[in-house]
């Protein structure tokens, strides 16, 4: 899971508690602006990435560290 930096504290929250509940990598980066753009679309909070190669590209990418 991708969730903006600007993303509300609740949004923050429920996240990280799912991801940590199904043990999901978690990942804080970007605007909602730009990762609605990075994805061709409009403004989005999380981003959630199911293809396990692309998953393993962008931890690369982002950092690989937990949250």
């Amino acid at each position: 899971m991708i969730v903006a930096e600007d993303a509300s504290s609740n949004t923050k929250k429920v996240f990280m508690d799912k991801t940590k509940y199904y043990n999901t990598p978690l990942r804080f980066t970007g605007t909602k602006e730009e990762l609605g753009h990075s994805i061709g679309k409009t403004t989005r909070a999380v981003m959630g990435v199911k293809d396990k190669r692309l998953a393993e590209i962008l931890l690369e990418q982002i950092g690989n560290k937990d949250v």
